[in-house]
């Protein structure tokens, strides 16, 4: 009789026990889930520090951390022939800690609508200026917009470059533009080659 009435206390323990670990769980799991709903960014942030498990949130590097744009302007011109450009210009900053030797922008003219009516992408380092603009056609607009930088073209950190879009005849109805910048492409550190060397013989 004693060892039944003490094998039937153990195992009502165990199971309070149990019970009283579940609800803790629980509670702190709901806590968790509520936080993390009402503050995503600031508990992303938090959780990308965490040992080990950091590297699942850490957030991605998307083109637009790396580049800001400044000083943009748009200004209607009439070119040869007549024709009608919306011009927009500006300067694209490397804000990141790298060189850049590619850097795309793109610019969407907005209607009444939230879709584009018109879009261009342009790279900065193409050599496109305002002044070229007035003396060239707009095929010879077209083709240099499209141009590649040269191979040579680096954007430092903290150093900025001058961006030129140019639409050609833009629609009727566009009463806003957005930019944005689509491509931030990172030159690569090359390896010391020092490193590797052998001392001569």
């Amino acid at each position: 009789g004693d060892e039944g009435a003490e094998a039937a206390a153990g195992a009502t323990h165990a199971s309070g026990f149990f019970l009283a670990t579940f609800f803790f769980i629980a509670i702190v799991f709901f806590g968790a889930s509520a936080l993390i709903c009402d503050e995503p960014a600031a508990s992303a942030r938090l959780l990308s520090e965490a040992p080990q498990i950091g590297g699942y949130f850490a957030r991605p590097i998307v083109p637009a951390m790396l580049v800001a744009l400044h000083d943009v302007r748009s200004e209607y011109y009439t070119l040869k022939g007549g024709h009608v450009a919306l011009v927009i210009s500006g300067d694209a900053q490397n804000v990141g800690t790298r060189p850049l030797h590619l850097v795309e922008i793109d610019a969407d003219l907005i209607g009444g609508g939230a879709r584009p009516i018109a879009s261009q992408s342009v790279d900065c380092g193409n050599e496109l200026s305002a002044k070229m603009i007035g003396e060239m056609t707009p095929r010879e607009i077209e083709f240099s917009q499209g141009l590649s930088p040269q191979k040579a073209f680096a954007m430092e950190p903290s150093e900025s470059a001058p961006f030129l879009i140019v639409f050609m005849n833009p629609p009727a109805g566009a009463g806003k533009v957005r930019l944005s910048v689509s491509k931030a492409v990172a030159t690569a550190t090359a390896p010391d080659s020092s490193a590797g060397s052998r001392p001569p013989a």
